[in-house]
């Protein structure tokens, strides 16, 4: 194994990135050869992503922290004050996702733009949870989990849906 432990791959940069939550560290991976050529501490980071010219790292202590690809080191941090579930990039911005609500920031200003909820049932009743996010062709996508607040049966296990997000 290249690296136990390692968690979400994302190709990018001519690399593959993983992050080693327990070490607090984020591992380049040189996909040809599969040895790791660069680690970079990150307090214990859990989500990775690739793209708008760097790579995007969720650190555990509640920071979108940027890493520039040429360097192998931390450029920006920006503080989201939420547990993020998702990042995605794409369309000249970067995608995080807390709950029903979604930051969009940008990667020239490293600043939060633009914070909304995303909601397929916007039903007092109900609780929305972006679970995925996915850019193509300029366009957001989300993948939300739809449950009942009440975590009954049979609703305890929810409702998927794809949305859309102009």
């Amino acid at each position: 194994a290249v690296a136990d432990e390692a968690m979400k791959p994302v190709l990018g940069d001519r690399a593959v990135w993983a992050t080693h939550s327990r070490l607090g560290k984020v591992l380049r991976i040189d996909p040809d050869t599969g040895t790791i050529v660069a680690t970079i501490p990150v307090p214990v980071p859990t989500l990775v992503e690739a793209g708008e010219g760097a790579v995007w790292v969720y650190s555990r202590g509640k920071d979108l922290v940027r890493i520039d690809p040429e360097t192998n080191r931390i450029t920006a941090t920006i503080p989201v004050d939420d547990l993020i579930f998702s990042i995605a990039t794409g369309g000249g911005a970067v995608w995080a996702a807390f709950g029903p609500k979604v930051i969009r920031s940008n990667p020239l200003t490293n600043k939060i733009e633009a914070t909304f909820n995303v909601f397929w049932d916007s039903s007092p009743a109900r609780y929305n949870f972006v679970v995925q996010m996915a850019v193509v062709k300029e366009t957001l996508w989300a993948l939300v989990f739809t449950q009942s607040k009440r975590f009954s049966y049979p609703d305890f296990f929810g409702d998927y849906s794809l949305v859309e997000i102009d």
